[in-house]
Parts: structure tokens; C-alpha cells; sequence
């Protein structure tokens, strides 16, 4: 298919999902089928139509369709290590967006570990835009629990090679003691 029908059809798609009279059910499918296509591509500029649509999709799920955001974010997971930079980017981007639209910890608790996965594997400029991230990201979650183990997260990249790196940890670390003080206080102290 050429771009403009692939922009098309996933524009339809995106549309259909987004509808307030379709289901949960009908937006799982919807996921299914831009996860499949984008599986499927080897092309740079089909994937990155793709990923936005997923992305759109995650951002605008109701706080019931859990499971469709479940879809999403694995999908843009599997994004972040597969492909070129540029897609890799915009899943990053996209995880960070829905994580900070949503309102539960089967939101917020995959995207916490894809960022630190990224951390640990990705290059210098994504290790410090996801490090960034969750320590923005502590600001959205609730309960504590969900931010003492973001904190946490955060505590095993103090001493991480790259300085910038290390200081954002030290400011999002503050935030979360500030978040879940009975639960970081200790454990930060130590750090």
C-alpha cells in the first residue's frame, strides 16, 4: 500500500476507535489490527503513521479499557527496540503521553519499566529523556505505592555514569519521597 492509503486507513481506523458508541471490544480489535501492520512493515514511514495511531488510541482510552491500553503500550514497547531512532522516539514519547493521561498503575507500572529499560539500554539521549520522564511521571500516580516503586527505580540509576543522568534520578527520587515519604524516606536516605 502506498503511504497516503496506509495514512488513510489508519486515520479510519483511529476515527472508528475513537467513536464514543464503540466498545471495548471493537477498540481491542482496532489496536489488534495497527499492532499486525506494524509487525508487518519494514517500512520506516508506514511504521511511524502506525505508531501515532496507537499512540492517539492509548491517550484516549476510558479508565475501564484497561485492557486496550495493555495492547497499546506493549505494543509501543516492543516499538522503542525495533526500527529506526526516529519511531523509537515517538513510541518513547507516546508511552510517556498515555502513562501521564492515565489513571491506574496497569498504566503507569509497565511504562515506569519500559523507561528504565530504556535507561539501561538505550542510547544517551533516550536514557535521559526516559529518566526525565519518570521523574515527571511521579507527579501523575497514586497510590504511594506506585511511586515508591518508581522512587525506587529511580535509586538503582544515582550512580549511573552519564551526570545528567544521574542528577535527574536525584530530583525525581525528591519528588517521590515527597510522594510516599513512610515508604522512600529510608531507602533514599541511604542511597
Amino acid at each position: 500500500a502506498s503511504l497516503k492509503g496506509v495514512k488513510k486507513a489508519a486515520s479510519v481506523l483511529v476515527d472508528l476507535a475513537s467513536e464514543h458508541h464503540v466498545g471495548q471490544w471493537e477498540r481491542s480489535e482496532v489496536v489488534g489490527w495497527l499492532s499486525m501492520a506494524l509487525d508487518e512493515t519494514s517500512r520506516s514511514n508506514v511504521a511511524h503513521v502506525l505508531i501515532k495511531a496507537l499512540v492517539h488510541i492509548g491517550q484516549h482510552c476510558d479508565y475501564e479499557e484497561e485492557e486496550v491500553q495493555a495492547k497499546v503500550i506493549s505494543q509501543l514497547r516492543k516499538a522503542l527496540f525495533h526500527g529506526e531512532d526516529k519511531n523509537a522516539r515517538l513510541a518513547l514519547r507516546g508511552l510517556v503521553e498515555i502513562a501521564l493521561a492515565g489513571d491506574s498503575s496497569a498504566v503507569w507500572l509497565p511504562v515506569a519499566e519500559a523507561l528504565d529499560e530504556v535507561i539501561n539500554t538505550g542510547s544517551k539521549q533516550q536514557a535521559r529523556y526516559a529518566v526525565r520522564s519518570l521523574a515527571r511521571l511521579i507527579f501523575a500516580v497514586f497510590p504511594a505505592r506506585v511511586a515508591r516503586t518508581i522512587g525506587l527505580q529511580l535509586c538503582a540509576h544515582l550512580r549511573n555514569p552519564d551526570v545528567i543522568v544521574a542528577r535527574l534520578a536525584v530530583t525525581g527520587l525528591a519528588n517521590a519521597v515527597v510522594k510516599a515519604p513512610d515508604e522512600l524516606s529510608e531507602q533514599a536516605r541511604l542511597e
